[in-house]
């Protein structure tokens, strides 16, 4: 009987050590994934206050992705020209206000964390045009009727 107590207490921590060295190897890798994430620059390599020169540069590349990727979609979905250029209209529209958001931002040579997330939502709302809708505007877009109030139960 004392034999069973004995090799019982001896499995028990033994498993209960094995687990409490195996719970920080795995939290180690990822700790040592984000601290080489940090020395190779993903992530962490636009620094703020950045210059306004290397700003400008980041923007124009990424107006430029943009663009790319606006030009693919419309000759992938095969878009009517009336209708692509409408799209580029608006997308050169959108880039204008970013352009004036760009040069407002860094007219005194540096640009902020702040200032970065403002010219950053004016690209959303350019990558998003025409998506968000509600479901009513979806249904008046689609061409069906919005949908009738929730009838209330009877008294």
């Amino acid at each position: 009987m004392n034999r069973l107590i004995a090799l019982a207490l001896a499995l028990s921590v033994a498993s209960s050590s094995a687990l409490a060295l195996a719970a920080p190897d795995k939290e180690a890798p990822a700790q040592q994934r984000k601290a080489n994430r940090a020395e190779r620059g993903e992530r962490g390599d636009k620094k703020f206050p950045m210059k306004a020169d290397e700003f400008k540069k980041h923007i124009a590349e990424r107006v430029t992705k943009a663009r790319e990727f606006m030009e693919k979609r419309i000759s992938k979905k095969n878009v009517g020209a009336d209708k692509a250029k409408e799209i580029r209209e608006k997308f050169n529209a959108g880039v204008a206000r970013i352009n004036k958001k760009v040069d407002e931002v860094s007219t005194d040579g540096s640009v902020t964390k702040d200032e970065a997330k403002e010219v950053r939502e004016l690209f959303k709302d350019l990558s998003h045009e025409g998506k968000r809708h509600g479901k009513k505007k979806l249904a008046t877009l689609r061409g069906h009727a919005p949908a009738p109030p929730p009838r209330l139960p009877p008294l």
